[in-house]
């Protein structure tokens, strides 16, 4: 990647695990606990996730 490029935020996942899924890491298959999430939380998540994207593929230096 050039040295303009700007930085893309990007979870790491080990390759021991790729392709696997959470069944492989926990009994119930679930990476965390879900009772705090709501419609709400996952379209402002959703929203702002989408956004972000938008900003880095609008952004000219990512094409150079």
């Amino acid at each position: 990647m050039p040295a303009s490029a700007p930085a893309i935020p990007v979870m790491a996942a080990s390759t021991s695990l790729c392709g696997l899924g959470f069944a492989h890491l926990t009994p119930s298959g679930v990476g965390s606990d879900a009772r705090r999430a709501s419609p709400q939380k996952g379209e402002k998540l959703f929203a702002l996730c989408g956004e972000g994207l938008a900003n880095v593929l609008k952004d000219g230096r990512m094409w150079d």
